[in-house]
């Protein structure tokens, strides 16, 4: 990583901020905020938008080129009201960055602008993926195109191992899984991404409800209704219950069967709804592995490492 004093200027715009003190004062900030994220840098400059591709967390997310290698990318757009912010923003990239997995984002690296004295923006390079998982069920079901039980397990030993190496090597919980947070790359590659929920877990349970609310966990469910904020948890048997409906919800093709199981706890009942929505070309086997991410006490719940653990005698 190269010296502070050596790093490229981020390219503000001088006529935004007519104060030469304030305009060096805010470059400064911004340089050192970027030095300390330790993010390679870029100039957005160099790009040029094709198209949107969707909204992420805090931020716009597009298709662009680089003008000279003419290569493609994803970039994520976030606009933020002071520099503290933009640090706040930061360490979702960082998380991934510091973190290299094959199955978890790539991130190429950052730039910085300021556009006047109380909006600045953050934009992040990334890996540019075919689609997401969300996408993908979506044309599935126009199509009644099942997936085959050994692609889902497939696609859940890669997730899951991104998640037991965040858990077990990295102590970190994404705390927002969901379909549109599984990026799929050429070759059917999967990629976990958007990581601006996640948290470096320091070993005791956390409060703070976040994530998803079609995809939360009992607990947090429960407390998001009740606009609760200090739900004790374990924030990696949530996210096992969120990854566990993601997979109802690909195996079954219809997102109304997660409303009516949402209603359900007892295991039995849960077991043979999931036989008749599924379709027969999912084996019990199955089933009653989806049953364990789901179970609705979070003490007799999975987590990733246990999870792992079970996925080891399927093919």
């Amino acid at each position: 990583m190269n010296n502070i004093d050596q790093m490229e200027t981020i390219p503000l715009n001088p006529e935004v901020i007519k104060n030469p003190l304030l305009y060096n004062n805010i470059q400064q900030r911004i340089k050192h905020l970027l030095f300390r994220g330790k993010l390679p840098l870029f100039n957005v400059d160099n790009y040029t938008i094709k198209k949107t591709l969707g909204e992420g967390t805090n931020g716009i997310i597009y298709q662009v080129v680089n003008n000279k290698t003419k290569k493609n990318y994803a970039m994520k757009k976030i606009i933020a009201n002071s520099i503290a912010e933009l640090d706040f923003y930061q360490k979702e990239f960082k998380i991934c960055y510091e973190n290299p997995h094959p199955y978890i984002l790539n991130i190429y690296g950052v730039c910085a602008r300021c556009f006047d004295s109380t909006t600045y923006v953050l934009y992040v390079l990334m890996a540019l993926a075919k689609k997401d998982l969300e996408m993908e069920i979506s044309d599935r079901i126009k199509t009644k195109n099942y997936f085959k039980e050994k692609e889902l397990i497939s696609m859940l030993k890669k997730l899951v191992e991104a998640l037991y190496f965040l858990q077990k090597e990295r102590n970190v919980a994404h705390r927002d899984v969901k379909p549109e947070n599984i990026l799929i790359f050429k070759n059917n590659v999967l990629k976990l991404a958007d990581f601006g929920e996640a948290k470096i877990n320091n070993g005791s349970k956390k409060k703070t409800i976040r994530g998803t609310e079609f995809y939360m966990s009992p607990l947090l469910y429960a407390g998001n209704l009740e606009s609760k904020f200090d739900i004790q948890h374990n924030p990696f048997k949530s996210d096992v219950f969120s990854l566990g409906y993601c997979f109802i919800y690909a195996s079954c093709l219809d997102y109304e069967l997660i409303n009516e199981i949402r209603k359900v706890s007892e295991e039995n009942k849960l077991r043979q709804m999931l036989k008749k929505s599924f379709p027969k070309i999912y084996s019990l086997r199955y089933i009653d592995l989806l049953l364990k991410m789901i179970v609705n006490d979070e003490n007799q719940r999975v987590d990733f490492i246990g999870l792992q653990n079970l996925l080891k005698y399927f093919y």
